[in-house]
């Protein structure tokens, strides 16, 4: 249950955020989901296609472990992307908070 509630979370923040930006051209995945949770990114994903968002399941199993782009199928369709990160290397600056 709590990992549905997190992404629907995930999905509504998406949604938000492509209201306010009139639009998105891709969802960046990274850190531990974006590197290997598969379902989650599934669940984040599922039923955005609205938003032009077509989650490609097989592709999305391929990239487990490694960094990669689902591409967009048409102009109209946004991709989405698993970056990996190397959080030790990232400078830690003052956020202001």
């Amino acid at each position: 249950l709590a990992l549905q509630m997190f992404a629907y979370r995930v999905k509504k923040y998406i949604g938000a955020y492509s209201a306010a930006m009139d639009g998105l051209d891709m969802v960046v995945f990274t850190g531990g989901i974006g590197e290997n949770d598969t379902l989650t990114r599934e669940r984040i994903l599922e039923n955005l296609t609205f938003l032009g968002i077509e989650l490609d399941h097989e592709e999305n199993r391929k990239l487990r472990g490694r960094e990669g782009v689902i591409p967009r199928r048409t102009r109209e369709h946004a991709c989405w992307w698993y970056l990996q990160t190397k959080n030790r290397s990232l400078p830690m600056k003052p956020t202001g908070w």
